[in-house]
């Protein structure tokens, strides 16, 4: 099996910072830095965070359209978080999404996240209770519909769905159904793209990592995860956290930088006892309990 070797950048852009549109120049030329330093290491593929895009996509393309030149004069694959627009009669629809830009500087796949964040990224029943945009002044993302599965042989000429990846983006990784279907439907491996500045200098950062390691074991596929604030890693099939972004003293959230490591896709189409069956066997203990129950009051 052919390793990969994939770089994951950390730009520790403050969640004050982000959408302050007098620093967009300065958090893109910092991505950018930390982008051309590690591909010196000459990576396959290069992830970028959730968001990391610092404007919505669509509204002013000069920003994307440099950012692919950029790429292209890299000659390696970027894959990056960012807000899209898709505009109707019905107005703008927005999407976090992640967008694969080829070596050649081209925009060859996309993906929209297809499980919001309550009250993070929509306002649930906003239609019934209008009271409840006053108090969670945001506007909505919409859901994506679509299962993507990235395919390597636009991006790299490697083996025919050898390398072919999905996305899962910010807390998507708790979500079981989801990693489960891009197994099925041919991921090799996930990338885990996420802001996780929300929580500041806390423990949850690391305990949203552990969803990655109960996903890449539950479906036996590697994940490498790219966070604007840590914990940037790779986690492999068995579920060991390895090659994660720190400083020298060992600081693993809250610092910028980036890594480079190597995992190994799974190629074969491997099917796990979970994504074959998914959550059958917790029905099936819920089934037995409450079967207990039942008895234990029929004899009583």
């Amino acid at each position: 099996k052919q390793k990969l070797k994939i770089a994951v950048i950390q730009g520790n852009i403050p969640q004050a910072m982000k959408w302050n549109e007098t620093l967009w120049p300065e958090i893109m030329e910092k991505h950018l830095q930390l982008t051309e330093a590690a591909a010196l290491l000459k990576p396959d593929l290069i992830l970028w965070p959730e968001t990391a895009f610092p404007e919505i996509l669509g509204e002013t393309p000069e920003r994307f359209t440099e950012l692919k030149k950029r790429v292209a004069r890299l000659k390696i694959p970027l894959l990056v978080g960012a807000v899209t627009q898709d505009v109707s009669d019905t107005g703008p629809a927005y999407y976090n999404s992640a967008i694969l830009i080829s070596p050649a500087g081209e925009t060859v796949g996309q993906y929209d996240k297809l499980h919001l964040v309550p009250f993070g990224e929509y306002v649930p029943l906003r239609g019934y209770l209008p009271i409840l945009t006053d108090i969670v002044p945001i506007d909505d993302f919409t859901a994506g519909k679509t299962y993507t599965v990235f395919p390597a042989s636009g991006v790299r000429p490697w083996k025919k769905g050898e390398h072919n990846f999905s996305v899962l983006i910010c807390f998507e990784d708790a979500v079981t159904d989801i990693a489960r279907e891009f197994a099925v439907q041919g991921a090799g491996f996930f990338v885990n793209i996420t802001n996780d500045a929300w929580f500041m200098d806390t423990k949850a950062p690391f305990m949203h990592l552990q969803s990655s390691v109960f996903r890449a074991v539950e479906t036996r596929r590697p994940i490498v995860r790219a966070a604007n604030t840590g914990v940037s890693c790779f986690v492999d099939r068995q579920g060991h956290i390895h090659d994660c972004v720190q400083d020298s003293e060992g600081k693993k959230t809250f610092v910028s930088g980036y890594h480079v490591g190597t995992m190994t896709p799974e190629s074969g189409g491997l099917r796990t006892v979970y994504t074959n069956f998914g959550d059958f066997f917790t029905y099936l203990c819920f089934g037995c309990i409450l079967w207990g129950i039942i008895r234990k009051k029929g004899r009583s």
